[in-house]
């Protein structure tokens, strides 16, 4: 039968439906809110303070969706500049742990006041509230690692070999310049590049960090041009041979003072010829089996004989087995008479005598009574002093430089000697200050100009009131180098960058930028220093701070010495390539020393080919599989490419085929071009797809893309796919790999499988007994009935008289989590996901379309029930297969009904499909498909083996409720619930239901033809708490979720006696609370008629319909009630269908003028007698008798507004406990209550719940 009519009226309610979505679609902007977490309750006066130059933006987000994340970016406003940037490319990601936060990573600030706003879309633009922060450029040193491990004090390294070459890395936060001193020489990084730093030690080149084996001291400086911050580490080289560490100097062993490091050159202030006591630790290498491989130390003070110790008698400290041993040494030695300056030196002997240096360290010995020098220091830029090496040689490489020498207070002044001739005499002391155990010494400062280069001597000695005490004097051999030399900060030579804007000063600021410093050039030559840049000069005058300190600025604005062009200027700065930043010094008008930086410029708006690669439909079972890289095999009939291009103006796709060489042209189908930068719109990149190129023989086809810029810059790119026979390839399952035993498997988790295979010139395949043939050039077959496990599917594919056999393991994991699925035929009963579901049918129960009335009606119990487990947001059951759709998700959640509850189960979908009244039983497909078919996914939507009357429809879009597939009698279904839910909150767990359902009004489109409505239904359930399962019984299919109210009512939660019992009848669907702005239950107010009679409709199971005595054009039994329409003030407390059914069953009846007056509260006396019929308690017939029993009841049974007709059904419903009277006020002398009725009296909502929780107990739905 076809109903065009009502089909039409179905799509003018669909468009009617949609446009009614339209007016809140244009205020969409009105529900999305931004906020910048961690930064909001910042101000513009009360910033947050950071020294750090980049930062994570975190951004609670609010009805953005995820596809819409790419269209948030930031702003950031810098208030003291007033420079506002715009960030569209670096993309936020969403929080794995928070749905509704985003994060913006790797966010620049520039230094000072910034503001930062989180922004989305571009015509209409919603912003956050500003977070305001302060950035200081302060610099500091951390992550500070030697061979990537942190750098600790008093530990040792490497920790394993290698032994040289080692690394020393870490991070200098906003530093323009950083410098290593190791015992007292200084050296640069190798590498300095955005703050990170790395050294390079003990390569045998006099520019790398040396250390040396034992003890070393090293100081980091960082500076940038505001501030300076310096780390000092203590720490033991290994270099993987033996050595002596750790080692310590004092005086007589008796002597009371401590121990003082050795590493530190101390002065021990005692006689000469005197002992002194030393100790150390002997790291003593050992082979694979623990032998050592020294077998003696020999240890010398000064130029005395050796003293020979065996290692084995020495007491070992620690060791690490197969590595090496640790020896405490402590020996007291006599100094050596003839120098005050008193070496200690380790040698290890062999086991073949060979001898291994172990280490050499000094200390001085002095007479405390007379002046002597304690220590040197020299002078480094921003204040900073560092120990002149008092072991070896210090290389002083700055002038003009200051000298600080350290003495004993006895000391008048001090005398500088440099290659043993005088050179200068401090005779005012600069400072005073305190060694480590508290002694004062004198500061002495000498200010050097410059001292000629090459190795020299520099000899301090104090004077005291004897005269110069030589003895008290100090030598020290530095490495003077005065030479002028350049050094730019930030800086490496081989360094790439790909824009000449990213040469910055700093992390700020516009480029391209150079910051540096000219060393040893005196302020009267400042002038004298040319840049040359390739073939570009720049004169160095007036670009230096002042005052005069050797550092400069070189900006992108700082002009050529011609005066035409800039350093910021393209044909300076602009071209790719080598640039060359050469810096001439010259001293009196002669250049005496370059410094030369080569960086490269390889930018990014040069043509480059990506990528390019087959389109797989499906990625998870690609079908062009990858030989190596750009090369490709497959058996598909055709081919699609997509990639992208960097900057490509223009690009071609060209191919070749098997013994061809001419060259064939595919058309680009799509593209997409993402600048890097929107406002600067220089470089990009454009993805691509290719229309499709037929792969019609077996070959090699060979595909070229070339690529080309507006310079003519040319970029290929060749792809190789070779088309191979193959005698079949299972496209379906798509996941499919070999197993242990060599075969073919795809792991399933459920207890069916639709099988695909493609087969070239076959002229069916065979599975089993069941012969397939081929449709739209492929092969289908549903294997089911798939036990949990392994299940191999044997097949043949026939071409005429040859066979190939194949087969395919499906292994059903059978496991009850989101995605698993279970088909079969209906059953009396069916339990699945481990018993997680189980649904009882009565006897010769079958499937049917939901209409009776129908012609065509397609009766049957070969239809197959799908049963799954859903995602409960998106509502997708195979995720393979269906896709997350915003009316699903909508649909399912946020719904007002399930505002008040929480899931306590998984989300069940159980469907036997629809059956669309075009279905013609006289076409023998249709009528199989009908009979024979299933349940359906509830997201698929199409179906290429049905015809296009059978096609399934997605369950939001079910409207036509006849057009369900439903059970012939109501089905019983018992779900298990989160069993951490306590026995005694069994009166808040529920079972909700989506599906389509009759409006509650009765309307109809046409006679006979419902209205529909589709959302979730509160069904209750009977809860067994042993077991923690809910048993419902339901006429239809649908979605199935066990919940929990987790949210109550203030006024039910607040009241004095019926909290719980509210609550239980609200949970379960019973009730509904009655204001309409949905936060109050009312629980106090007085029940209307309409309500009090849909209570006990669903109290006492009630159908609302009886499909076998409706008749259409019915139109109700009241006249105030009447089908279609809805009801004044009812607040979906009451409708047509349950006053109607309650009317159907005789529990009501309507006044003389055949009304029902819904809206009116209802009596005492009234609720009896309904509750009687409903329950079909037997009353009695003798009226003196009933009287009788009232009397004993009520006080007030005589009274005359206690009506007759409802005296039996109030004695009836009291004795069955339904009802209860009220108490009278005991009078004065009065012991024992009595209690009255009021019949007329109306009845609360609170009192109603009780009644119908006492039914619902007689009734063993609910616990009593």
């Amino acid at each position: 039968m076809k109903r065009t009519t009502s089909l039409r009226i179905s799509v003018l309610l669909l468009f009617n439906m949609l446009f009614s979505l339209l007016a809140p679609l244009t205020g969409l902007a009105d529900g999305i809110q931004l906020k910048i977490n961690g930064l909001d309750e910042t101000t513009e006066s009360s910033p947050a303070q950071l020294t750090t130059s980049t930062i994570t933006l975190p951004v609670t987000i609010n009805g953005i969706s995820a596809d819409q994340i790419n269209s948030i970016y930031y702003e950031i406003t810098n208030m003291n500049t007033g420079v506002t940037s715009v960030n569209k490319t670096n993309k936020a990601v969403k929080n794995a742990n928070n749905a509704n936060e985003v994060v913006f990573s790797g966010v620049s600030l520039t230094e000072g006041l910034n503001k930062v706003v989180a922004k989305y879309g571009e015509a209409t633009v919603v912003s956050s509230p500003a977070a305001w922060v302060h950035f200081t450029s302060v610099t500091n040193i951390t992550d500070l690692k030697l061979n990537e491990v942190a750098l600790n004090d008093n530990e040792m390294y490497p920790k394993s070999a290698p032994y040289t070459s080692l690394s020393i890395t870490g991070t200098a936060s906003n530093a323009t310049r950083i410098q290593a001193y190791v015992n007292g020489t200084a050296y640069d990084p190798v590498v300095f590049n955005r703050g990170n730093f790395t050294f390079i030690t003990n390569t045998g080149r006099n520019n790398d960090l040396a250390l040396k084996p034992g003890d070393n001291e090293m100081r980091l400086i960082s500076t940038n041009n505001s501030n300076t911050y310096y780390i000092d580490r203590t720490f033991v080289y290994d270099n993987g041979q033996a050595f002596a560490y750790d080692a310590y100097v004092k005086s007589t062993p008796a002597a009371a003072d401590q121990y003082q490091k050795l590493a530190a050159v101390p002065t021990v202030t005692k006689n000469t010829a005197d002992q002194v006591t030393v100790k150390a630790k002997l790291k003593v290498p050992v082979d694979s089996s623990n032998n050592l491989l020294y077998k003696e130390v020999d240890v010398a003070v000064g130029n005395q004989t050796p003293t020979k110790y065996v290692l084995s008698s020495l007491p070992v400290s620690s060791s690490v087995a197969n590595q090496y041993r640790i020896y405490d040494f402590e020996y007291n030695f006599t100094t050596d008479t003839s120098n005050k300056y008193q070496a200690v030196t380790f040698s290890f002997i062999t086991t073949s005598d060979f001898v291994q240096p172990g280490g050499q360290y000094a200390f001085y010995v002095v007479d405390p009574n007379t002046p002597y020098v304690n220590y040197m220091e020299y002078s480094i830029p921003n204040g900073l002093t560092v120990k002149v090496n008092e072991v070896g040689m210090t290389q002083l490489n700055r002038f003009p430089a200051s000298l600080y020498v350290y003495t004993t207070t006895n000391a008048s002044s001090v005398k500088l000697r440099v290659n043993n001739s005088d050179y200068a005499t401090a005779s005012v002391i600069d400072s005073t200050t305190t060694d480590t155990s508290g002694t004062t010494l004198n500061v002495w400062k000498f200010d050097i100009p410059t001292l000629a280069d090459g190795i020299s001597t520099l000899t301090v000695v104090p004077v005291g009131v004897n005269g110069e005490n030589v003895q008290g004097s100090k030598t020290y051999l530095v490495q003077i180098s005065s030479a002028p030399y350049v050094i730019l900060d930030s800086i490496y030579n081989g360094q790439v960058f790909t824009s000449a804007s990213k040469i910055l000063c700093g992390n700020t600021g516009t480029g391209p930028c150079l910051t540096g410093r000219v060393v040893n050039l005196p302020e009267a030559e400042k002038d004298n220093v040319v840049l040359q840049v390739n073939d570009m000069q720049f004169n160095m005058s007036g670009l230096y701070k002042t005052p005069y300190d050797g550092s400069f600025t070189i900006t992108s604005a700082t002009p050529t010495a011609d005066g035409t062009k800039t350093f910021g200027h393209k044909d300076v700065m602009g071209a790719d390539g080598k640039k060359t930043f050469l810096f001439s010094v010259k001293v009196g008008g002669k250049v005496i020393t370059e410094s030369k930086f080569e960086i490269f410029i390889l930018s990014d708006n040069v043509p480059y080919i990506n990528s390019v690669v087959p389109v797989e439909e499906n990625p998870d079972n690609k079908v062009f599989k990858t030989v190596k890289t750009d090369e490709y095999a497959t058996t598909e009939d055709v081919v699609a490419l997509t990639g992208s291009v960097r900057n490509a103006t223009t690009y071609t796709v060209e191919y070749t085929i098997p013994g061809e060489t001419a060259k064939r042209s595919v058309a680009i189908a799509s593209k997409t071009q993402t600048y890097d930068n929107d406002t600067e719109k220089i470089t990009f990149t454009e993805t691509f797809n290719t229309n499709s190129a037929p792969l019609s023989v077996n070959g090699d086809y060979y595909f070229q893309i070339t690529a080309s810029n507006n310079s003519g810059v040319l970029a290929t790119k060749t792809v190789k796919i070779s088309k191979e026979a193959h005698p079949y390839v299972i496209t379906l399952p798509e996941k499919l790999f070999t197993n242990e035993n060599g075969k073919t498997q795809a792991n399933i988790n459920k207890n069916y499988q639709r099988i695909e295979i493609k087969a070239e010139g076959a002229i069916s395949i065979l599975f089993g007994k069941v012969e397939v043939f081929p449709r739209g050039g492929m092969f289908v077959y549903e294997a089911k009935g798939l036990k949990a496990g392994a299940n191999e599917i044997k097949f043949t594919v026939n071409r005429g008289t040859a066979q190939n056999a194949g087969s395919l393991v499906l292994y059903n994991v059978n496991t009850p989590i989101e995605g698993a699925q279970y088909k079969s035929e209906i059953a009396s009963s069916m339990k699945v996901f481990g018993g997680d579901l189980e649904m009882k049918l009565g006897k010769d129960v079958k499937l049917m379309r939901n209409d009776r009335t129908s012609t065509d009606t397609f009766l049957t119990n070969k239809r197959e029930l799908l049963f799954g487990i859903a995602n409960v947001q998106t509502g997708i059951v195979d995720k393979d297969i269906e896709f997350a759709n915003s009316l699903a998700t909508q649909s399912l959640s946020g719904a007002v009904e399930t505002y008040r509850f929480k899931p306590a189960s998984k989300l069940f979908w159980i469907d036997a499909g629809t059956i669309s009244d075009q279905v013609d039983a006289g076409d023998a497909a249709d009528l199989k498909g009908a009979l024979e078919g299933g349940g359906t996914l509830p997201l698929v939507s199409s179906d290429p083996d049905v015809s296009s009357t059978l096609q399934p429809t997605p369950f939001y879009q079910r409207y036509d409720l006849q057009d369900l597939v439903v059970p012939t009698q109501p089905v019983t279904l018992t779900f298990k619930y989160d069993p951490t839910i306590t026995a005694d909150a069994w009166k808040y767990v529920t079972v909700f239901q989506y599906s389509t359902f009759a409006d509650r009004s009765g309307a109809e489109i046409s006679a006979g033809v419902p209205v529909s409505q589709m959302g979730w239904k509160n069904l209750g359930g009977v809860v067994d708490s042993k077991k923690n399962t809910i048993t419902v019984t339901v006429p239809s299919f649908g979605y199935f979720q066990v919940m929990y109210m987790n949210d109550s009512f203030n006024d039910v939660t607040n009241h004095g006696w019926a909290r719980d019992i509210i609550d239980t009848l609200y949970s379960k669907g019973y009730m509904f609370n009655k204001d309409s702005g949905g936060s109050r239950f009312l629980p106090d107010d007085a029940i209307t008629r309409g309500e009090f009679v849909s209570l006990l409709v669903k109290v006492f199971d009630i159908p609302l319909t009886n499909p076998d005595t409706s008749n259409p054009d019915f139109q109700g039994t009241f006249g105030d009630v009447r089908k279609g329409v809805t009801l004044q003030n009812s607040i979906n407390m009451y409708d047509y269908l349950h006053i109607e059914a309650g009317a159907r069953a005789g529990i009501v009846r309507g006044t003389s003028q055949g009304l029902f007056l819904p809206n009116e509260a209802i009596t005492r006396q009234d609720a009896a007698v309904m509750i009687a019929r409903a329950a079909e308690l037997k009353m009695g017939t003798d009226e003196d008798k009933v009287q009788a029993s009232l009397d004993k009841l009520f006080t007030d049974s005589t009274d005359p507004k206690f009506s007759y007709y409802a005296k039996p059904a109030v004695e009836a419903v009291t004795k069955a406990g339904f009802i209860e009277g009220r108490p009278n006020t005991l009078l004065a002398g009065q012991t024992e209550l009595t209690n009255r009725f009021d019949p007329v009296d109306n009845i609360t909502r609170a009192e109603s719940a009780a009644i119908a929780l006492r039914v619902l107990a007689k009734l063993k739905k609910v616990p009593k």
